[in-house]
């Protein structure tokens, strides 16, 4: 997957009314906001902010969801475990269902990416639960490598020049067909739009697990260290950036640590909690991690 080759292959971009697109509900992720993962001047912050997670133990969705302020979350909490029935890639019904909450259509993923944009403890503290949660499962996922696509309905080309390394400290939601992302339900085929062209080697593939499972999601963690390929602009309003994941110069957020199986007795109170969703939240916490101490290496003040 050579950079020219991404670039030249994407360089003339049509849509064709027979495209795959769907035509009632589509998945807002798949597109940027313009201030979505644009500070990188403060990635020792940010890393301190987001690396509280591995503080906190190993819970249930139920659990991990508890102090979050959101109308309606128990609802998609029970949505998320009736959709998380059938196990797949070994992770648990909580560790599955932590994913799905993630792509339902609700405030959920758009809160979460802020809280982890302000760099503010405070602000993300009460996430730090399920965020734990949602990263064990991402992480037992195998890594998805190729070539993806994101796209914003802004020019942000001033924002990524050729060269130029950025840290996205937000989950980054992206998708491996760029006929999804240039149907008319997304960024269309006319109009001031930026599409990013991304070689990732660390993403996790999300389709089986979302509400919008023909939409082939990829999902960039949180810490994903991009460079600049080359930028270039057609007569249609469209710029093309190529963007190329790289290992970052400096440590900047590791993964969970290593899970280990929930014992046999606690893993029975755990399935018999859950059986009624809408039970009071248990006090007892399920402590699966080793120390986590050998992830929170220091990394320079400045970015």
């Amino acid at each position: 997957m050579g950079c020219s080759s991404s670039v030249k292959d994407s360089a003339v971009i049509s849509y064709s009314p027979h495209a795959h697109h769907q035509a009632v509900r589509v998945n807002p992720r798949l597109l940027m906001s313009p201030g979505d993962n644009n500070d990188n001047r403060r990635s020792q912050e940010m890393r301190e902010s987001i690396s509280g997670y591995h503080e906190v133990p190993l819970l249930t969705l139920k659990q991990a969801c508890h102090g979050l302020n959101i109308q309606n979350l128990d609802m998609y909490i029970k949505k998320a475990w009736n959709y998380s029935k059938n196990l797949r890639h070994g992770l648990t019904q909580d560790e599955q269902a932590a994913i799905n909450l993630y792509t339902q259509q609700t405030p959920i993923y758009r809160l979460l990416n802020e809280a982890l944009r302000k760099a503010d403890g405070r602000s993300l503290s009460s996430w730090y639960g399920y965020l734990k949660l949602l990263l064990v499962a991402l992480y037992k996922l195998p890594p998805y490598r190729g070539t993806v696509w994101r796209g914003v309905p802004h020019d942000l080309s001033t924002k990524y020049r050729k060269d130029d390394e950025h840290v996205w400290w937000s989950f980054g939601s992206c998708t491996s067909s760029l006929d999804i992302l240039t149907s008319p339900n997304f960024l269309g085929a006319s109009g001031v739009r930026t599409l990013f062209n991304i070689e990732v080697f660390d993403g996790r593939s999300v389709s089986k697990f979302s509400e919008f499972n023909a939409e082939d999601e990829i999902l960039l963690l949180p810490g994903t260290y991009v460079r600049v390929v080359s930028e270039m602009k057609q007569s249609d309003g469209l710029h093309i950036i190529h963007l190329k994941q790289m290992e970052p110069p400096y440590f900047l957020l590791g993964p969970p640590g290593k899970v280990d199986r929930m014992p046999q007795q606690a893993s029975q109170h755990h399935n018999r909690q859950n059986r009624s969703i809408d039970n009071e939240i248990s006090t007892e916490e399920y402590e699966t991690y080793e120390d986590d101490s050998k992830y929170q290496s220091k990394c320079p003040k400045k970015f």
